[in-house]
């Protein structure tokens, strides 16, 4: 499949996230919730650090951060998520 959706239900929740785009979309959404808790210390990708969250979040912002700025990175990528989100097909079920 290479066109991409979400589907809400009446209450206005995201209920699934298909295609490509859809997907990585919900990705970077994760992503981006993650960052207060690398802040925090708590990994929460199991081994991903947060050195390494700070380079997965360069990837889609193409800003390259320092080490501990999780808030900036946090911003940015939610920038990234409400282009992306206003560019992919949304309907409701």
């Amino acid at each position: 499949m290479t066109t991409s959706e979400i589907t809400y239900n009446a209450k206005g929740q995201a209920v699934s996230f298909v295609g490509p785009d859809a997907v990585e979309l919900f990705r970077v959404a994760c992503l981006a919730s993650a960052m207060p808790l690398y802040k925090a210390g708590i990994r929460f990708a199991g081994t991903m650090t947060g050195a390494e969250a700070l380079k997965d979040a360069t990837r889609y912002t193409g800003v390259k951060y320092k080490r501990r700025e999780y808030d900036r990175a946090q911003a940015d990528l939610k920038v990234w998520i409400g282009t992306m989100k206003s560019a992919i097909p949304q309907r409701e079920i």
